[in-house]
Formats: C-alpha cells, structure tokens, sequence
C-alpha cells in the first residue's frame, strides 16, 4: 500500500520540530515566571488543537478504510478464485456422469458458479482503481 507516501507529507520537518520545542519551552518559562497568557492565543490555540483532531480523526478513519477495502480485495479474490475452480470441476464432473440428470444439474450449476465468478471480478475491478 502506498499510504506511506501520504504519510510523509504530513512528517514534521527539522525546523518544524524546533519551533515546536521553542513554543513549548517558551510556554513552560512563561508559565514558571508567572505570567497569564494572552486570552485571544489561548482561543487561538484551541481553536487549532480543535482543527488537528478533526484532520487526525479523518486521516486515522481514510487509513481504516483504505486498509479494509484491501482486505475486501483480497478476500475477494480469494471468492473469485475458489468459485471459479469449483464450477470447472462441476462442469467437469458434469461430462463424466453418466446418469442424464445429474449431468444436467452438475453442469449446470458449474456454469452458474463460473458466471457468479466472473460476475465477481467485476466488481473488484472499480476497488482496484
């Protein structure tokens, strides 16, 4: 999965990481020497905080749905795959019975899980975009 490469623009460069370092430090001395902060950088300050909740709480809720739309992929596959081989040897089995009913339905209901496999892949085809 590519979600590494979406990941990296959120990292947090080396500048970035100090002006944070600063921002605190600059907090905690403000704090010790007993000064009130400013009220409107206060309400700035959680008006952000609000703001990167939202962004992680979506970046954690896209990277859960794209992980599960991978495992519907794979699990899908595996359907697509295991419906597919069960209806060749149906129809299989369906040439070799002798009994003309039983070839009828064996052949028959491996024609339809070859169908429902193919019907199937289509549907992982838009997933896969």
């Amino acid at each position: 999965m590519n979600f590494d490469r979406f990941l990296d623009h959120f990292d947090d460069s080396t500048i970035t990481t100090m002006k944070k370092h600063y921002w605190t430090a600059k907090q905690m001395i403000r704090s010790k020497l007993g000064k009130k902060e400013d009220e409107h950088l206060e309400a700035s300050d959680q008006d952000l905080d609000t703001k990167l909740n939202l962004f992680r709480s979506v970046r954690d809720t896209s990277f859960n749905l794209l992980s599960n739309i991978e495992n519907y992929q794979a699990y899908l596959l595996d359907a697509i795959l295991v419906e597919n081989e069960l209806g060749k040897y149906f129809k299989d089995r369906g040439k070799k019975e002798k009994r003309e009913q039983t070839k009828t339905v064996l052949t028959a209901s491996g024609r339809c899980l070859i169908y429902n496999s193919h019907q199937r892949a289509a549907i992982r085809q838009p997933l896969v975009r």
